[in-house]
Formats: C-alpha cells, sequence, structure tokens
C-alpha cells in the first residue's frame, strides 16, 4: 500500500511490486473488479533503487496491527532514467505500508540486495538470482571440471567469465 499525502490528509493507494533481476515494477489494478487489467505505474532499473528502512513516518500514519508504525512502513526512492540528452533523472518517492513486520523485513532484504557482484573480467551471482540455461547439444567433459550435459538439462549458472565461460551447477544432480 503507497500512502500518499496532501496537507494534512493522508491517503492509500494499493500498489503491487514485482522485482526482476535488473528492474523494479510498479502496477495497480485498473479495475479491482477485474483482476486482469494492469496499468504499469513505474519502473526502474534495480541499481538505481534507494530503500530506508528505519523510517519514520509522519505523524497520523497507523499500522495494521502494531502500536509502532514504522515496524511496517518503509521508504522507497526510485531514481527513473528519463530519456532526455542530458541523462537525467526522475525522483519517485514512495512511503510503503506492509500487512506485517515480517512482509516488511522480505522487502527491504530483497531492496537492499545487489543482483549481481561485477568485475572486469567476471560476474558472480546472487544464490537467488541464478541464471538457468538449457542444454541444447550433449557434451561430453574434455578438461576436470566440466560437466557432462545432455540435451535437456538445466544448469544454474554462479559465475560467468567474459570470455563466454561460466561456473554452473546441473540442476538435477547439483552438481
Amino acid at each position: 500500500i503507497k500512502l500518499e499525502f496532501k496537507g494534512t490528509k493522508t491517503s492509500s493507494k494499493q500498489l503491487y511490486i514485482w522485482l526482476f533481476t535488473d528492474c523494479l515494477v510498479i502496477g495497480a489494478r485498473l479495475d479491482p473488479r477485474d483482476p486482469s487489467k494492469w496499468t504499469l505505474t513505474e519502473h526502474c532499473p534495480r541499481s538505481l533503487i534507494k530503500i530506508t528502512a528505519h523510517f519514520t513516518p509522519p505523524r497520523g500514519i497507523s499500522s495494521n496491527k502494531s502500536k509502532n508504525p514504522s515496524e511496517t512502513i518503509f521508504y522507497l526512492k526510485l531514481y527513473i532514467p528519463m530519456d532526455n540528452p542530458n541523462n537525467r533523472t526522475k525522483l519517485s518517492n514512495h512511503i510503503i505500508k506492509c500487512p506485517s513486520a515480517e512482509e516488511k523485513a522480505k522487502w527491504v532484504e530483497l531492496l537492499s540486495v545487489k543482483p549481481e557482484e561485477t568485475n572486469d573480467d567476471e560476474t558472480i551471482y546472487a544464490d537467488w538470482d541464478l541464471p538457468v540455461y538449457r542444454a541444447l547439444y550433449d557434451y561430453t567433459p574434455i578438461n576436470d571440471g566440466d560437466l557432462d550435459l545432455v540435451v535437456g538439462d538445466e544448469i544454474r549458472v554462479t559465475k560467468k567469465f567474459r570470455d563466454g565461460w561460466c561456473f554452473g551447477e546441473r540442476k538435477r544432480e547439483n552438481m
């Protein structure tokens, strides 16, 4: 739920947030009675998200079952790239109210983690964000550490090198 303020009045609007590997998408239902109609309200690259977990909400904000509203509320700031010659960004601020402290903790953790670590030679993926590839051909190992693959095997990539080679594990046996 997004909380909105106009003067001393507070209103709320139900939002739906989807978090992908490289971006955050915020949407809303066009018609609450029709779950098939949605509108995209904002989207932002994941690298341009800032979250403040320990946020003191404005006066008059109550939390669902908690006497302390900051247990379920966090501050979300999006720096949305604009299509302009100066590479400027639009700042979008949201005060998000979660149904519970546990739900807040999950969102804060997910939004705080960067999806991958990158240097010039390799990309190391976070455990929760491992890309999965499917083998299109059989492969017989040539070197120590190579995986033998059959068509259809799924491989979770843990590290990818600039030259195209990867470290990974085969999902069928977690090898």
